[in-house]
């Protein structure tokens, strides 16, 4: 879940979607965004769904200079929906499906460098006395429900997790005012380091009572790596967290 890293069981979700397929003779179908944890990180189809969608804009475009999506699934369910882009007309300019091939031949290299610079990062912020907690897949207590759920459906724990200060709005927005090397922005999943305040941007339009259910408070912010040198986001995070 974005951005609270809230895992979801999508084994448990095909099993009850069969179920709910025999007894009422129609089954349902499962369908996943995975957008968040990426291509490299999580495979909906190998879990069982029956489609998977993925912002391409994000880790297959890695350059926050198309706007692209995706979707596939097996074949019966894809050619209905190619016949529906037909009539819709939604397809792909050819300049920007030229930009997603061109992406396509470093987004390996660029998941691995960014999942990398992630663990480190959220480890450095996770040891921090002025952080509250931090909310990384890779960080879910072994042996808990979770971790079971994780360790059996991902490969790995993404470039995009959130962390929470101890404070409020004040307190994270000074924080924001003193980076310099990230970059204040809402999307994720490229080559630069992009952090957001996620209640008065992401969640801006939920009550607190309604984010506060779903574990974000003025203090959470979400953090999607990129693939500059760790070692310096690292230094932008610490001369930052001074001023809260």
């Amino acid at each position: 879940a974005n951005p609270t890293a809230a895992i979801v069981d999508l084994q448990l979700m095909v099993r009850l979607a069969d179920e709910i397929g025999g007894t009422q003779g129609h089954r349902p179908l499962v369908v996943v965004d995975n957008t968040l944890l990426g291509p490299f990180a999580q495979r909906p189809i190998e879990q069982g769904v029956d489609l998977c969608m993925t912002s391409l804009t994000k880790y297959c475009g890695g350059h926050s200079d198309l706007l692209a999506g995706g979707i596939s699934g097996r074949r019966e369910l894809i050619d209905q929906l190619k016949a529906l882009r037909t009539t819709w007309g939604n397809h792909l300019d050819p300049y920007t499906a030229w930009l997603v091939t061109r992406s396509l031949e470093s987004v390996h290299v660029r998941t691995e460098r960014a999942m990398s610079n992630a663990r480190s990062v959220a480890e450095f912020l996770r040891d921090h006395p002025k952080v509250a907690g931090v909310t990384y897949l890779g960080f879910l207590p072994e042996g808990s429900r979770e971790r079971g759920v994780y360790d059996r459906q991902c490969k790995a724990a993404g470039s995009t997790f959130s962390f929470h200060l101890h404070g409020g709005q004040s307190e994270a927005f000074r924080m924001l005012d003193r980076l310099r090397l990230m970059k204040l922005a809402v999307s994720l999943g490229g080559s630069e380091t992009l952090i957001c305040h996620s209640a008065t941007t992401t969640h801006y339009a939920l009550t607190p009572e309604q984010r506060l259910a779903g574990g974000i408070t003025d203090g959470t912010m979400r953090l999607s790596v990129g693939i500059e040198h760790v070692d310096d986001l690292i230094a932008d995070l610490a001369q930052a967290l001074e001023a809260v």
